[in-house]
């Protein structure tokens, strides 16, 4: 717009707007909301009618002198706005963050969106997969497209079109040669062409997992796939039959020889939906795990898990076994006792633990948890060998209904125990994992609380426990809540009680899973030193 251009605008803004005060002011005088709320309508005179048509015609004239002119300006200020907004941008300092933080940052953006979408945290070169920052502008494009780790997360699903990975390899390109994190959700169907350029990466495989064990059978995988950086592997099993892949010996079932070939392997976590048949099974030789979590939703027999224990209990550092329901045990008396030397930290949930029955004693193992179990005449006499377990510190009982009398007697063969954890989590189990036996039992004797010395008690166990951590899912009488607070203040301060020199216990916490009824047992103490 020209300054003569302007300044005619101005012009005509002023003088519509003049013209259209006056003719304002005159109906104003005739016809206002005052006059419409409490004037009498029968009055209005001819002379108004024709003064009010006569300012409304010249009203409506001035109008449409005046819209051009209100467009124009409308035009005008959204330019302004716009063009205010870009010089924002463009002085920015945003614009002139470093390309390395950049990458950082788009790298943070992208952890936090996937642990909200845990389904697509192997999405990023799923053919769907867009980045938004991307589109910002063509620098952070460039910076997205040059950051390695955005890419090197690769989702293979089972595709039945080939469309979708057209530019699979351009995509893989991105990677870089860098350590690839790879998912296959199953068969590669249509996507054979995207398969076969995965396999002819996989030697800079990091990570695999794999939703079904189908998209490495024989027909997918021709020979043993090549894994020198593989570190960690993660599988979904339907079912063995015990049948497939046996030996020639007739007595292993080998599910993962396609993936024999990764001697850096430590980390393996398998999920078996059923395990049925005789067959026991056996990991590839090469493998040398130091972490293995095993869980197996049904089998006949849960000993079939026993051989791959055996395997790797010579570098096993963490194992945790998991069996939801089992058909039967089978107890072989004569069978050799496994040796787990460099065991640190050993969960076993459920029917899992049967397994206490096959292990020596591990000589470095200080963390134990052990889950959902029953007291089972099968496997009571397996449980209570923890109490051979010397060097164990750290004990976690969640959902365990063990007899009082067994506990108490176990937890005396512990004395250097220095955590542990008792947890009810579900309305089974309420006031059988800590029962008023065991409360009474943990009690030291003859220490003062709320004025009056506890009972005498001997045969207290735990000298060296500095952390308690309780969880109910009730607390169902006061006497219980009582028993709870008695048993924590007896040993929150350390002392000799019966000749036994006990620690103080410097963190107790207790918890309820009706917060409703935590509130009416807030008289229990909770403290950490």
């Amino acid at each position: 717009m020209t300054p003569a251009e302007a300044e005619e605008l101005q012009r005509g803004l002023r003088k519509g707007t003049s013209t259209v005060h006056v003719l304002l002011d005159q109906c104003s005088e005739i016809a206002s909301t005052e006059h419409c709320r409490s004037g009498d309508p029968y009055a209005v005179t001819q002379m108004e009618r024709n003064c009010l048509a006569a300012c409304t015609a010249s009203i409506e004239a001035e109008e449409q002198l005046l819209l051009p002119l209100l467009r124009h300006l409308q035009t005008t200020m959204t330019r302004i706005r716009k063009q205010r907004t870009i010089n924002d941008a463009y002085m920015s300092s945003v614009r002139r963050i470093p390309r390395e933080i950049l990458s950082e940052i788009f790298l943070i953006a992208v952890a936090l969106a996937d642990n909200k979408r845990d389904s697509e945290r192997y999405g990023s070169v799923y053919p769907n997969r867009k980045y938004n920052f991307a589109k910002v502008c063509r620098i952070w494009r460039a910076v997205a497209l040059d950051t390695t780790a955005l890419w090197t997360s690769i989702f293979l699903p089972p595709f039945e079109s080939t469309r979708p990975w057209t530019n699979f390899g351009y995509r893989l390109q991105r990677t870089k040669k860098q350590p690839l994190d790879v998912r296959l959700a199953g068969r590669t169907g249509g996507s054979s062409s995207a398969w076969d350029l995965l396999l002819q990466e996989s030697y800079r495989w990091r990570t695999l997992v794999v939703d079904d064990m189908a998209c490495l059978d024989s027909e997918s995988v021709a020979q043993p796939i090549a894994l020198p950086t593989l570190e960690t592997f993660t599988a979904k099993v339907d079912i063995v039959t015990g049948i497939d892949d046996v030996d020639a010996q007739g007595e292993f079932c080998r599910v993962f020889d396609n993936l024999g070939e990764a001697p850096q392997l430590r980390h393996v976590e398998l999920d078996f939906v059923d395990i049925c048949g005789p067959a026991k099974l056996r990991f590839p030789p090469i493998w040398q795990l130091t972490h293995l979590e095993l869980r197996l939703h049904y089998c006949d027999r849960p000993n079939s898990l026993l051989p791959m224990i055996r395997q790797m209990a010579p570098t096993l550092r963490k194992l945790s076994v998991n069996v939801l329901d089992c058909e039967q045990f089978l107890r072989d008396h004569n069978a050799v006792l496994i040796h787990v030397p460099n065991l640190q930290s050993l969960s076993c949930t459920g029917m899992a633990c049967f397994l206490f029955q096959h292990f020596a004693p591990p000589p470095q193992l200080t963390h134990l948890r052990i889950e959902s179990y029953m007291d089972h005449h099968f496997l009571r006499s397996g449980v209570e060998r923890i109490s051979t377990y010397e060097a164990l510190t750290e004990l976690e009982l969640v959902d365990v209904v063990w007899r009082a009398e067994s506990l108490l007697s176990t937890f005396r063969c512990m004395p250097r125990l220095a955590t542990l954890k008792i947890a009810e989590t579900s309305a089974d189990f309420v006031s059988q994992c800590m029962s008023g036996t065991v409360l009474a039992g943990l009690t030291r004797g003859g220490v003062d609380v709320h004025g009056a010395p506890t009972s005498p008690n001997p045969s207290c166990p735990l000298p060296n426990l500095t952390r308690m951590y309780i969880q109910l899912y009730s607390c169902e009488t006061a006497k219980k809540a009582a028993a709870i607070t008695s048993m924590a203040l007896s040993r929150k301060v350390g002392g000799i009680s019966d000749g036994v020199t006990f620690r103080p216990l410097d963190v107790f916490d207790f918890g309820l899973h009706d917060s409703i009824m935590l509130a009416a047992t807030g008289d229990i103490p909770c403290w950490a030193t």
